[in-house]
């Protein structure tokens, strides 16, 4: 991958926020360093208080050429500020975000992400497909597969129908996906509508922004990274729970809005796992994981319950729950 020295311009530039990530942060570094791309490209580090030894890996990192590192204040540290101060510290006209557990498949990862935009300067952002990490719960991996395939058949999109955008949920829901875990974005679209200063699911809340204000957004198949998490039930119950609460927030939506509804989720998942458990022989190949299916869908859906209805919890408790706020804070 090259790069440019003494203060010349970039075409594209890379920004990887890093907290905490452990031994996974080598292979993201060894990815984002082996990439061939057809261009100049920088990469900026960005830690917010590591204490597991990343940072010491990043500082060694950071004497390759083009790349740097820039150490904040944990406290300072949020998803959309983090972000737009890496799009403020670069200068590359795309801006490729990736977080620090997730690994470049190949080494045209980069060239595959910038693709979708060269050419088309009505596309603001691309986003690229998750996989799971090796070793990883076959089940994960399956959700992974189902949700980015869904995104082939129409890799670009665009508000087409304002009439349904403004009455089918899922028609938003569709359009306003988007992940900064494997993404870029063009700088010029940027500097009109940066990241919103959300808690959370700042990319999806960006997403939303430029949709409603006229551009398109674009899916990468062949920018692929493994990304991906085995939670337990009560990192799961958290993560969703932050999901939830800021969908409601920034989107309007209710995830799981009834006691009922936690029933009718938890059941119909359990069900489709069952399926592909008899379809692939998960049941002998990953048998812990089979039987943790149940309780982790019970966990997920009441996650997405409590952030449904999370204005009438007190506010020590969200803060308490939210596994996005504990990461932060440094918790386990």
């Amino acid at each position: 991958m090259d790069g440019r020295v003494g203060g010349s311009s970039f075409d594209c530039s890379v920004v990887l926020p890093v907290k905490n990530a452990g031994l996974v942060l080598a292979d993201v570094l060894d990815g984002v360093a082996k990439q061939n791309f057809s261009g100049f490209v920088e990469v900026l580090l960005i830690d917010s208080g590591s204490t597991d030894g990343s940072l010491e890996r990043l500082r060694l990192a950071a004497e390759r050429p083009g790349w740097r590192l820039l150490e904040i204040a944990p406290e300072s540290f949020g998803h959309a500020v983090t972000r737009n101060m890496g799009v403020t510290e670069t200068s590359g006209e795309f801006i490729a975000f990736i977080t620090h557990d997730a690994i470049p498949e190949s080494s045209t990862w980069l060239e595959a992400l910038v693709a979708p935009m060269l050419g088309h300067p009505d596309i603001a952002g691309v986003f690229g497909r998750h996989i799971a990490h090796r070793g990883a719960s076959p089940y994960v991996g399956d959700e992974l597969d189902r949700h980015f395939v869904g995104f082939r058949d129409e890799p670009t999109t665009w508000l087409t129908d304002r009439a349904r955008y403004d009455t089918d949920e899922r028609y938003r829901q569709h359009l306003h996906f988007f992940s900064s875990n494997n993404a870029c974005i063009r700088r010029s679209v940027w500097e009109k509508i940066p990241f919103p200063d959300v808690a959370f699911a700042e990319d999806q809340a960006w997403a939303k922004a430029v949709t409603e204000a006229g551009w398109k957004r674009a899916y990468a198949d062949d920018a692929v990274v493994s990304h991906s998490h085995d939670f337990g039930p009560i990192e799961t119950l958290r993560r969703a729970f932050d999901e939830s609460r800021s969908f409601r927030r920034h989107f309007g939506y209710r995830l799981a809005p009834t006691l009922l509804g936690i029933a009718r989720t938890t059941v119909g998942f359990t069900l489709r796992d069952a399926r592909a458990a008899r379809a692939h022989g998960y049941w002998r190949k990953a048998p812990w994981a089979t039987a943790m299916r149940p309780l982790l869908h019970l966990a997920k859906a009441s996650g997405h319950f409590l952030g449904s209805h999370e204005q009438r919890l007190p506010p020590a408790f969200s803060d308490r729950l939210s596994l996005d706020r504990r990461l932060q804070v440094g918790l386990r």
